[in-house]
């Protein structure tokens, strides 16, 4: 019974399981550049996602696989550069 209870806690729990999207680093003019990339499937129309300052984060992800869900393919494309961001937009 515990087997089929954990099966079952498991199979809900699936479609929640962590993005299955992946960092890709590519190059532009010599600088490194980091995307994400998330495939709905092998025909699927392409979104590109355009992050903002404070790179890529879990939003964007969350976005990619919401997208996904709708049928697209998606890539976060990197605008700065494989940086880390050292200046604070504080008061």
């Amino acid at each position: 019974m515990r087997t089929l209870t954990t099966l079952g806690l498991f199979s809900v729990l699936l479609p929640f399981s962590a993005i299955s999207g992946e960092n890709v680093t590519y190059q532009v003019d010599g600088m490194d550049y980091e995307g994400y990339w998330s495939e709905a499937s092998d025909q699927a129309p392409l979104v590109l996602l355009v992050y903002d300052w404070d790179g890529l984060t879990d939003y964007e992800k969350k976005r990619s696989e919401m997208l996904n869900e709708l049928g697209y393919n998606v890539f976060a494309i990197d605008l700065f550069g494989k940086v880390i961001c050292t200046r604070s937009f504080g008061h």
